[in-house]
């Protein structure tokens, strides 16, 4: 959707404010109108914002994959961004939509996917709009779509189920071939031992903020012990830090710690933005995957895509409390009261509910009769179910 304002001499300077800021509220609409028809797709299916630069697959189940830095495309029309990282997540793209099959044919359901297109070079999706857009329009449409998919995925989560993950995609180039799992905390936190970790209250200040209230395990068990993410992942045969063996990034593939630090990511902007350290029930981690053994063939990304859906399997049961196959979610009880005048014929009060998405769901209706002490209540009333 466009607009453009001329004169009989073309293009009218006097009328530009008027028309950028036209120009910014079409975008706006536009953006909003495709994310108000995300809520209609079904689960597998994709819904894409403008010129399919961002591309929403629809979820089914109380997980989140985005992947911001894996595209490629290059379009003339938006700006090359003159400051900032960008270096290519090579593959993730593909990793994304590997791990969703595996997620499907492990649990029959899918998890919510977010994919930019773009080439980093044109926006940064896993940066605040000022540096991921840099100022223009069409490409602050691409950077709000993109972020505006997660929180429609987080609110179908929320909607759905009592808490869900949120995994932010990336890869990194660093030496050390293992998974760097950021939890919003800094490599020289992770160095501190797990008696201070909980002295000083570090649970409360990750991605996983809810979850750690959520799980019977400890935080730093939840961080790296045993059934951590990173544990599971490494009893699997994928090295991760933080677990077990390497509870923090000074430790190498041998278990073998240096007096400085290697190279670690601890999650960016997406991690803080839908984890749960500033609330909600969404906790967030930000996966940064090697590129070798992960990434680098069809192959290698199709079999961690399985492990890493054993290891969610295992990790729900851990530490959510219920499981990631439909029978196992958690029933959610909702209440529906109304006061109305009743009367015969046409005058039957009658009351409504809406269930949306396209899968069979099953619903148990209750109905109490008036629960209040109002005069003229009704005292054996009869509800029929049409």
């Amino acid at each position: 959707m466009t607009a453009r304002v001329w004169s009989s001499r073309g293009w009218d300077a006097r009328r530009g404010t008027t028309v950028a800021w036209l120009l910014v509220c079409l975008v706006a609409f536009e953006a909003t109108a495709r994310l108000l028809h995300a809520d209609s797709i079904a689960p597998g299916a994709s819904q894409f914002g403008r010129n399919s630069y961002i591309e929403y697959i629809a979820g089914d189940m109380p997980v989140i994959i985005s992947a911001p830095h894996g595209g490629a495309l290059r379009p003339v029309e938006l700006p090359d961004r003159t400051y900032g990282t960008f270096a290519v997540d090579t593959n993730t793209e593909t990793l994304a939509i590997a791990i969703a099959d595996a997620m499907f044919g492990r649990f029959g359901r899918r998890p919510h996917v977010i994919i930019c297109h773009l080439k980093r070079t044109k926006i940064d999706c896993n940066r605040d709009i000022v540096e991921g857009a840099q100022g223009n329009a069409l490409t602050e449409q691409a950077w709000n779509e993109f972020q505006g998919f997660i929180a429609h995925a987080q609110q179908a989560v929320a909607t759905e189920s009592p808490a869900g993950l949120y995994l932010d995609l990336h890869g990194h180039g660093h030496a050390l071939q293992r998974l760097e799992l950021g939890y919003l905390l800094t490599a020289s936190q992770l160095a501190l031992s797990d008696s201070e970790l909980v002295a000083r209250g570090y649970g409360s200040r990750t991605s996983v903020r809810e979850l750690d209230q959520r799980s019977p395990s400890s935080f730093p068990e939840l961080l790296r012990g045993p059934t951590s993410l990173g544990g599971l992942l490494a009893s699997r045969g994928y090295p991760s830090v933080p677990s077990p063996r390497m509870p923090d990034p000074r430790y190498d593939l041998s278990g073998n710690v240096s007096a400085t630090s290697n190279d670690y990511f601890n999650g960016g902007y997406n991690t803080a933005v839908f984890g749960s350290r500033d609330g909600g029930t969404i906790s967030g981690v930000q996966i940064e995957s090697n590129y070798t053994g992960v990434r680098d063939t069809a192959a290698s990304r199709a079999n961690f895509a399985a492990h890493l859906a054993a290891t969610l399997g295992e990790y729900f049961g851990a530490h959510f409390g219920f499981g990631l196959a439909r029978e196992s979610q958690p029933a959610k009880l909702l209440n529906i009261s109304s006061r109305a005048l009743v009367q015969a014929g046409d005058g039957v009060p009658i009351a409504g509910f809406i269930i949306s998405g396209s899968t069979a769901r099953k619903v148990l209706v209750r109905g109490i009769g008036p629960s209040l002490p109002l005069n003229g209540a009704l005292a054996d009333p009869t509800l029929s179910l049409d």
